[in-house]
């Protein structure tokens, strides 16, 4: 979505080469494990996880924090949209799905996001404290249903 927006100055690193193929055009595309990435320290001024910790274990929440902050430069951002997901009942089915509706300038965009839900538990409380935990300074927080958006912010020591 945030590739949509702001087409080539936007890099979409996913660590599924078919998912990046499948993505819209804009972007530049990236394949590469969030845990582990080949840019240099300080190189983005801004990054985005949208809808993308459901998909990461939650041992590897830290990993990936650790990460962005490394790539983030001082003073720069780390902008989370996600959804909560709570601890699966017995009576509930195994593939937990996000409904997704982004309205852009040009068009409304309808999407869904789903995931193995047994073993998932997410909310904005866990990763806030994560990323905590990673060096980042939790700025705007919001709640709507079961959706959050976190901004996290690495310090600027410089200032």
């Amino acid at each position: 979505m945030i590739g949509q927006l702001f087409g080539s100055k936007v890099v979409a690193i996913d660590i599924r080469q078919d998912e990046l193929d499948e993505a819209p055009s804009g972007p530049i595309k990236v394949c590469a494990d969030a845990k582990q990435l080949s840019f240099t320290d300080g190189y983005f001024a801004a990054a985005t996880a949208f809808y993308f910790f459901l998909y990461v274990n939650a041992t590897d929440y830290l990993p990936v924090l650790k990460e962005a902050f490394r790539v983030l430069r001082p003073g720069g951002s780390l902008y989370i949209w996600d959804t909560a997901i709570t601890t699966k009942t017995p009576k509930a089915k195994n593939l937990y799905i996000v409904p997704i509706t982004v309205k852009l300038p040009e068009k409304v965009v309808h999407t869904a996001y789903g995931v193995n839900w047994v073993n998932r538990n997410l909310c904005s409380e866990i990763i806030a404290s994560q990323a905590i935990s990673a060096g980042f300074v939790i700025g705007s927080k919001v709640k709507k249903g079961q959706a959050f958006f976190l901004e996290c912010m690495k310090p600027d020591f410089y200032s």
